[in-house]
């Protein structure tokens, strides 16, 4: 009696990652971006940074923490392809790591702000 393979669905994969969405996130952050993921604004980021369409694609997947084999999955293209979208999204929109992506777009989409720092003067 063999057992039939388990394949992941993007549905599936999605449900997981949710799930499992890095712990760290506080609960405010993961409804802003499932939020954001929800929303018409990603056109528009795209615009705004010069995404192509399929850049955007992976934006979003990679936002939440898909791994480049998932969106490889998702998107039906080899996972180098994913890595060098990544890296060219990365390039137009200015950030230096992946994990700062979904960080830099929920800032130009104006779905969080960055806390005004008031500059240590010491003890007086």
């Amino acid at each position: 009696m063999s057992k039939e393979p388990r394949t992941r669905t993007p549905d599936r994969i999605h449900e997981e990652m949710m799930r499992s969405l890095r712990p760290s996130l506080t609960a405010q952050y993961k409804v802003t971006l499932h939020a954001l993921l929800q929303s018409p604004q990603w056109v528009k980021l795209g615009e705004d940074f010069n995404l192509s369409k399929r850049e955007v694609q992976v934006a979003k997947l990679a936002s939440v923490g898909y791994r480049s084999k998932d969106i490889a999955q998702v998107l039906y293209i080899e996972s180098g392809t994913v890595r060098a979208h990544i890296c060219r999204i990365m390039l137009k929109v200015g950030v230096r790591s992946r994990s700062g992506l979904p960080f830099k777009l929920l800032l130009a989409a104006g779905l969080i702000e960055v806390p005004e720092v008031v500059p240590y003067r010491g003890v007086e």
